[in-house]
């Protein structure tokens, strides 16, 4: 069962997890050709660079997710975790899963900003709601999500690395 809301005072139900079923091929597929080295964005490069990521690795590391994706379709299969088993995607290391969630990350966020225009974006009080429920939510998110990798003892330290460049560009943004 997915998650279904409905805003206060809005007579429509939203489903995020059937919306994003029905772009999801879409967005992987820009996101794939945003992993081709003549398209990278700049924050690509040092990461890759700092993490000894290779075209080949990101190319192992695509195909792995593409199997996945293709597999979360089969109705025999529970769980995402099934549907990614055996296809290489839990063998890769972190970063090169990072990378790809990333690439897909900047996609999805790239949709929110299409339809973000779609709405009434000369109102304030629509940008104001925007502002208020989604970009300070993602802040306080991002705050704990740091302060609960900062107080555990794992060494995954390419994962801080991640959460603290990820609040400094938000913090840019507020």
């Amino acid at each position: 069962m997915g998650i279904q809301f409905r805003e206060p005072g809005d007579v429509l139900f939203y489903s995020p997890d059937r919306d994003v079923a029905h772009i999801w091929t879409a967005v992987v597929k820009v996101a794939m050709r945003g992993l081709d080295q003549v398209a990278w964005p700049g924050w690509l490069v040092p990461f890759l660079r700092a993490n000894s990521i290779s075209e080949s690795d990101l190319t192992e590391a695509a195909s792995a997710f593409v199997k996945g994706v293709n597999r979360c379709t089969s109705a025999e299969l529970g769980s995402f975790v099934e549907a990614f088993s055996g296809t290489g995607w839990y063998e890769l290391r972190p970063e090169l899963r990072v990378v790809i969630m990333a690439r897909i990350g900047e996609v999805l966020t790239g949709v929110y900003w299409n339809g973000v225009r779609q709405l009434d974006i000369d109102d304030p009080a629509v940008i104001a709601a925007l502002k208020k429920r989604d970009v300070e939510n993602l802040a306080l998110m991002l705050r704990e999500q740091w302060s609960r990798a900062n107080s555990s003892s794992s060494s995954d330290s390419w994962f801080k690395k991640l959460v603290k460049f990820a609040i400094r560009r938000l913090q840019a943004l507020l």
